[in-house]
């Protein structure tokens, strides 16, 4: 199997976006045990950096370096990075990969139609207390208010709250399954970077010059 372009050179893009600059203080990853429903776990935060950096040092080596390697075109980085057998993400990660996206986008879908029946609830909600109100002035010539809106307008600023956080917690684990799945394919990468110089030179240049292929070729 030839390598998977885009995938690879998406990869190799993350990594150097992910990589905390020298200057800047690395993230603690600790504190997301101290944040409510975080979107990734302590380990999971400290396997990102040490993913980061590994894919870093790796397409930094210059050691798969040729000369002439600046004036290749993308269609020659390309063509190069065809000669590479065997190199890829294995077809269990992205299996994996693909049945936790699924499971999220399915889990967000359901919150969100939950949360959208809730809406149109409140509104009708607001609209009856709405009237109510009117019709509590109109009775009492105006020496009465009406109270019945504020009253379900503080009811659902507390169900909104709370929707929120259902929702959040929900979606947490299914948010958690697919960073553990990207990771997992990350890690190949980084691995098949770290074992071919020139692989990770390829990649390299092919972030840099924002090359852009389709599929596997």
């Amino acid at each position: 199997m030839r390598i998977w372009f885009g995938f690879v050179v998406s990869i190799v893009a993350l990594m150097r976006v992910a990589l905390v600059d020298a200057a800047t203080p690395a993230m603690d990853c600790d504190k997301l045990a101290t944040i409510p429903n975080p979107p990734m776990t302590v380990e999971q935060c400290k396997s990102s950096m040490g993913l980061a950096k590994s894919g870093e040092a790796a397409t930094a080596d210059t050691s798969g370096a040729l000369p002439g390697d600046d004036a290749m075109s993308c269609a020659q980085i390309g063509a190069e990075m065809a000669t590479f057998q065997n190199v890829s993400v294995s077809k269990h990660s992205i299996a994996a990969g693909s049945k936790a996206s699924a499971e999220y986008q399915e889990e967000y879908a359901k919150q969100m139609a939950a949360g959208k029946a809730v809406g149109a609830r409140q509104q009708a909600e607001k609209t009856a207390a709405f009237v109510a109100d009117r019709t509590t002035e109109i009775v009492s010539g105006g020496v009465i208010p009406g109270q019945a809106l504020n009253v379900v307008n503080q009811a659902h600023a507390t169900e909104t709250a709370a929707l929120g956080q259902r929702q959040s917690a929900a979606l947490q684990p299914k948010k958690q399954a697919v960073m553990g799945a990207t990771q997992t394919s990350i890690g190949e990468v980084v691995g098949q970077l770290q074992q071919n110089s020139r692989l990770a030179r390829l990649g390299s240049l092919a972030m840099a010059k924002k090359c852009k292929f389709q599929g596997n070729k």
